[in-house]
């Protein structure tokens, strides 16, 4: 018995580490590499639903990076998930880990509602559990439900210094229209965290609504000198906004050069066109539609850009 004591706990050791190690490579984008580990992980100990919902999170991240380019069964993993946890659950209905994870699997195969009953459990049992608050408050914005701040409120009241609570309190206000208390919000965050380069954008969103945009230009620039790649995306935007469209180019190209994603793609085929540089905004077209193929809002934008190009060839 003690010789198998010993070799779980090898064995819980070895899947840790799979998971630790590939949590960290996450972060350099290795895909491969990471769902190569956390199969491994599962094939050492089969009951690991953490193992199995991390893997799930791989394939998922990995789809969205190839854009919709390779095929597996994702939700697979996610049911094995909640398999697991259920069993987990039946036997301790106070198991809170187990509940959290079989919340995030239900949300990733959209069972939204039900999710929320998951963590809803988490809070009755443990009314300080501020990841709860924090996923409940997700999954309600996952189907729309913008009409409240009362989760991020109440983690704000746990915990007077989570500067991720602010920030999601302040997307929600700006959602919700009240500006100024999202700036306040914004500010705060800052003021606990001010090198959080996201937040610099988050104040430049907000004055973007003022209709402030030079400042918002000036935030989202800040954003980007500390590192925030996507503040080019948002300062382009607001660069749209004042009619500096030759700028929104640039900073639309510049962050094509860091994030290969349909939607910079989109954004310049859009502007090209209200240019009527027709042969630009095609073949912007088509790089969006080959990295995101279900948008159908590119196809039907590129039958509007081929019959305005031939028209301009027509007149030619």
């Amino acid at each position: 018995m003690d010789s198998l004591n010993s070799l779980i706990k090898e064995l819980r050791a070895e899947v840790n580490y799979c998971i630790q190690f590939e949590d960290e490579r996450c972060e350099n984008s290795n895909y491969k590499n990471v769902i190569a580990d956390y199969q491994k992980a599962i094939e050492i100990e089969p009951d690991d639903y953490v193992a199995y919902y991390k893997w799930g999170l791989s394939l998922d991240e990995y789809w969205l990076v190839r854009d919709n380019r390779i095929h597996c069964d994702i939700e697979e993993k996610f049911h094995k998930v909640i398999d697991i946890t259920t069993k987990i659950i039946k036997n301790n209905p106070q198991d809170v880990n187990a509940l959290l994870h079989r919340g995030n699997a239900k949300t990733k195969i959209s069972e939204c509602r039900e999710a929320i009953e998951d963590y809803s459990k988490v809070i009755d049992i443990d009314p300080l559990n501020i990841e709860a608050y924090k996923l409940r408050a997700a999954v309600k914005y996952s189907f729309g439900d913008l009409s409240d701040d009362e989760d991020y409120t109440r983690i704000i009241e746990i915990d007077a210094n989570n500067d991720s609570a602010y920030v999601s309190r302040g997307w929600t206000r700006i959602w919700n229209d009240d500006i100024s208390g999202a700036h306040e919000d914004f500010s705060k965050a800052l003021k606990i965290n001010p090198n959080d380069s996201s937040v610099f954008s988050c104040l430049g969103h907000a004055k973007e609504k003022m209709g402030l945009y030079q400042e918002a230009i000036e935030y989202h620039t800040k954003a980007i000198e500390m590192g925030y790649i996507w503040g080019y995306s948002s300062r382009a935007e607001v660069k749209e906004k004042i009619n500096d469209m030759d700028g929104a180019i640039q900073d639309y190209l510049k962050v094509i050069e860091i994030d290969n994603r349909h939607y910079n793609y989109r954004k310049l085929a859009e502007i090209y066109y209200d240019k009527k540089e027709y042969e630009q905004a095609l073949e912007y077209t088509n790089k969006a539609i080959a990295l995101f193929l279900i948008d159908t809002g590119m196809a039907e934008f590129k039958d509007k850009i081929i019959s305005a190009l031939e028209l301009k060839n027509n007149k030619v």
